[in-house]
């Protein structure tokens, strides 16, 4: 999914000059491999950083015109932070946990988001991630049904 998520990324980069995205993944293989890619033009947060290596990279992302590309951690990037700056995320790959997924979704649909949000999660049929796919949406839908919104009630 690598080569795949560099090819998205590159598309909404060269279709916009002022395009920031946003890429998920659950490893940190991925991180580095993607990392590679992007050099300077990107940011990296994950759990084993530094919380000011962390604040470093958040900030640069946000304000610092040439890091367009911000890659995190599910798990250490997808509560806490804002994103907004970015419309677009990729989940290069995505947790087993639905609220995992949709907290790391909240990082670029905030209530104060101007623009419209894209949110790719890449499927691919007769695979493995497509099976986990199904199974993590599955949970939501359960959950979804149980916690109803209070203009559902």
């Amino acid at each position: 999914m690598i080569d795949n998520t560099i090819e998205l990324v590159e598309q909404y980069l060269q279709s916009n000059e002022k395009q920031k995205i946003v890429i998920m993944c659950t490893f940190d293989n991925e991180i580095k491999k993607i990392k590679d890619y992007f050099k300077k033009s990107c940011v990296v947060y994950k759990g084993k950083m530094t919380t000011k290596a962390k604040d470093k990279a958040e900030v640069s992302f946000k304000t610092n015109p040439d890091v367009r590309v911000f890659i995190g951690n599910i798990e250490a990037s997808g509560v806490g932070i804002n994103l907004e700056v970015a419309n677009v995320l990729i989940f290069n790959s995505f947790g087993w946990v639905s609220g995992n997924n949709k907290q790391a979704e909240d990082r670029i649909f905030r209530l104060t988001q101007v623009k419209d949000c894209t949110v790719i999660y890449q499927v691919y049929n007769d695979s493995f991630n497509k099976e986990m796919f199904d199974y993590v949406l599955a949970k939501q839908m359960n959950i979804d049904e149980v916690i109803k919104k209070e203009s559902d009630k």
